[in-house]
């Protein structure tokens, strides 16, 4: 039957955060779900009937491309892109990262080397 929830009893709620909203449901082994509330008493999650019926169709392919493309698009304008001083400072900082790091491997690698050559001789 569509639109039946099942009542997850209060007392297996973990955590209540700062707004009053409780998080973390414990569910009977095998049920998977979490379920949110802002008050007291029980916490609703949905079931299989409801998940079901909610479904979202899939685009025919023309559209599909077009919709890609206009939400990708839609999507560049919303990144910050970094200044020009800050794509420096930052490029510095993975070069020299890299290199330390590639160094310090490097040093390890040749530390090993010498040992196994001091004890396999």
């Amino acid at each position: 039957m569509p639109g039946r929830r099942r009542q997850i009893p209060s007392d297996s709620l973990r955590t209540l955060d700062e707004k009053g909203i409780r998080y973390g449901v414990c569910l009977p082994a095998g049920a998977f779900g979490t379920g949110v509330s802002t008050g007291r008493g029980s916490v609703t999650t949905p079931t299989s009937e409801d998940t079901a019926a909610t479904k979202p169709q899939a685009p025919s392919g023309d559209s599909r491309k077009g919709g890609f493309v206009a939400a990708t698009l839609e999507e560049l304008k919303l990144v910050v892109w970094p200044t020009r001083q800050q794509l420096f400072s930052e490029s510095v900082a993975v070069i020299l990262m890299v290199s330390l790091s590639a160094a310090a491997i490097a040093s390890v690698s040749r530390f090993f080397d010498w040992s196994a050559s001091q004890v396999f001789r």
